[in-house]
């Protein structure tokens, strides 16, 4: 189950309290010249978002290929995995193309459409919110 070939992920973080919370992602995978290791996976999200702010608490997430509402096949095994924020420019700039080339029609409407949102914030003299990559390393090998 190679995790990087699937259009979505359901990544599970964890709250403090320890109750698990399911998102569907698009994720890539990191070819170690954005600084990661083989096998390594990347997310694109707002540096605001939810599990950003869960994974600076716990690095622990669980991993399985799902539809794009979460939706995971009742046979597909969970990963477990590490990650961490990687909030340096040039990598998220880097996923942005990566995910451009995965999702050639969506990726753009999305992205484009996140730029699009940040020239406005701009021009209304606010500050466009900020885009960070997760950088997932699974600690068992995807069969």
């Amino acid at each position: 189950m190679a995790l990087s070939r699937h259009s979505y992920v359901r990544l599970t973080t964890f709250r403090r309290t320890g109750v698990p919370v399911p998102t569907p992602v698009w994720v890539v995978a990191d070819r170690s010249a954005l600084g990661g290791r083989d096998g390594d996976l990347l997310v694109i999200t707002g540096a605001q978002a939810g599990k950003v702010k869960r994974l600076r608490h716990n690095g622990r997430v669980l991993l399985v290929p799902c539809d794009r509402r979460g939706r995971a096949d009742p046979a597909a095994t969970e990963l477990e995995a590490l990650a961490e924020v990687v909030v340096d420019p040039a990598v998220v700039r880097r996923l942005r193309l990566l995910v451009q080339i995965k999702h050639p029609l969506l990726g753009r409407l999305l992205l484009g459409g996140q730029r699009a949102g940040a020239a406005a914030a701009r021009r209304r003299g606010k500050t466009p919110p900020e885009q960070v990559a997760l950088r997932i390393h699974p600690l068992q090998p995807a069969a």
